[in-house]
């Protein structure tokens, strides 16, 4: 079984039973899901952990493990971060992807934000969460993801 690995982060701290259950609507049914903060024993479909960030306003870092059988591919944070939207109204920063041509996706300091429900560029240099300085994040612009 082959496996992806993402980190989402939030703007509200959600519950590992919270998070579990979107995960569990997203996936095919029977499928195991894991969230915790520590290493389970046996890995399921879904492995998460949670743990704090030193960003008030982007509180809670989700690190995940997702296998390619869950079918949310090829972008599974951001269509994680939608959905955590979508039914607990938290926004969320993921990763950039290659279809925002003029970013390079391995610059640490550019994410994807979902905001209220629309994605941003958004700008995390000099910030809390970058540990890098005291600046809020920064929505640069509204980008199309290409579902």
């Amino acid at each position: 079984m082959a496996y992806t690995d993402f980190e989402i982060t939030l703007s509200a701290t959600l519950s590992p039973a919270q998070i579990a259950a979107a995960f569990t609507e997203l996936i095919p049914a029977g499928l195991q899901v894991d969230v915790q903060t520590e290493f389970p024993d046996e890995l399921g479909a879904v492995w998460a952990r949670i743990h704090p960030t030193p960003d008030p306003d982007w509180p809670c870092f989700v690190s995940v493990t997702c296998a390619d059988s869950c079918g949310i591919a090829p972008y599974e944070d951001l269509v994680l971060a939608r959905h955590l939207w979508e039914r607990f109204g938290v926004s969320a920063l993921c990763h950039t992807y290659p279809f925002l041509e003029e970013v390079d996706p391995r610059d640490p300091y550019w994410s994807l934000a979902c905001v209220s429900g629309a994605w941003h560029l958004a700008d995390t240099s000099g910030t809390l969460l970058s540990g890098t300085g005291t600046d809020k994040v920064r929505l640069v612009r509204p980008v199309e993801v290409p579902w």
